[in-house]
């Protein structure tokens, strides 16, 4: 479980698909680049996104690290 200390809540282990999309968004990655950054296919994005599967909180503290170590290089297209 994840503690969120600003809003005194747990949370499971796994992002939901709204926190998937919005860390994806905010850096400006479509999802077939996001799912090459995690080395997953883009059929795998768009299940965890959709909710049709939950994404590991591996790859999700993966995907975090690596978007803010790029966020001074845009992302190729």
């Amino acid at each position: 479980m994840r503690y969120d200390s600003r809003m005194e809540t747990f949370y499971d282990d796994h992002p939901t698909p709204a926190e998937i999309k919005a860390l994806r968004t905010r850096f400006g990655y479509s999802q077939t680049v996001f799912g090459e950054m995690l080395y997953v296919k883009l059929r795998t994005v768009q299940d965890w996104e959709y909710g049709k599967s939950p994404m590991p909180i591996g790859l999700w503290d993966l995907a975090n690290l690596k978007a803010t170590l790029r966020l001074q290089k845009p992302p190729s297209t």
